[in-house]
């Protein structure tokens, strides 16, 4: 059974809840305005990684005209709600002539009270938003990775290469998919190019009920492109982790158990006769 719960990073005294939208300081909430928001979580989700300032515009202001200035002010203000005293690295770092990177160690904790499970799932092959032909090997590459990944969870049944790939280059309906194919969870993805930078996003929809479920976005170097989909992969499967449901631990526990007692039977050897 796969589990998917509700995800919130954490770093230092700071929680940020996408669901919810918001930034929690020691419990207290955090004022920021819907677009400091945004930056702030696409470099908690990036973290580690630069973020160029073109980059940062694509993922936060996708349709809309902005000046390079606006990213700037809102860098500031973030540093600001987050208490990042000047000429400090803390949180947030600005890498000269390149962009932003967010420093401090994130962790994801999971909320189990808000979870759906999955025993079944499929991957769909990754939209290439570019018509680029290495972007179409790269979105192939992830894609497999994925499979290939997600197949070693124990109890996940992840439907195969060949049916996946049935639905390359096709606008597909998760409920129908659902219903077609037998599957609770339909994973879908993109991949777009914006300059030396790749944009990889991924989300996992309940196809029960056409509900989005999960969504993330990875933005990487080009040069890193040969060693991305096994990479992006392991990522993706680390953050939806499997987790056994209480039932399926007692299960487990009883089978270990049993199992033991075989062997110390076995290693005691036959009664002695009376």
């Amino acid at each position: 059974m796969f589990w998917q719960t509700k995800v919130i990073y954490e770093f230092g005294p700071f929680q940020v809840d996408p669901r919810e939208r918001r930034l929690l300081r020691d419990g207290e909430a955090v004022p920021l305005t819907p677009k400091v928001f945004d930056v702030l979580l696409a470099l908690v989700q990036n973290s580690g990684h630069i973020l160029s300032k073109d980059e940062l515009m694509r993922l936060v202001w996708a349709d809309t005209a902005v000046e390079e200035g606006n990213v700037a002010r809102n860098i500031s203000t973030l540093r600001t709600a987050l208490d990042q005293k000047s000429g400090e690295p803390q949180y947030i770092e600005t890498i000269p002539w390149r962009g932003y990177r967010f420093t401090d160690r994130v962790r994801q904790v999971h909320d189990d009270s808000v979870r759906r499970s999955f025993d079944s799932i499929i991957v769909v092959p990754f939209h290439n938003l570019d018509g680029d032909p290495h972007l179409e090997f790269l979105s192939e590459g992830i894609t497999e990775s994925l499979i290939n990944s997600l197949s070693r969870l124990a109890g996940l049944r992840v439907l195969s290469r060949n049916s996946s790939f049935r639905y390359r280059s096709q606008d597909v309906c998760a409920t129908t998919l659902g219903r077609d194919l037998k599957v609770q969870g339909v994973i879908v993805g993109r991949v777009a190019k914006h300059d030396e930078m790749l944009s990889i996003s991924v989300e996992l929809i309940d196809a029960r009920d056409d509900t989005h479920v999960w969504g993330a976005q990875h933005v990487r170097h080009l040069a890193e492109t040969l060693m991305m989909p096994a990479m992006i992969a392991e990522e993706i499967t680390g953050q939806l982790r499997l987790n056994l449901t209480i039932a399926e631990q007692r299960r487990s526990d009883t089978a270990a158990y049993r199992r033991c007692r075989r062997l110390q039977t076995l290693s005691a050897g036959p009664l002695p006769l009376q």
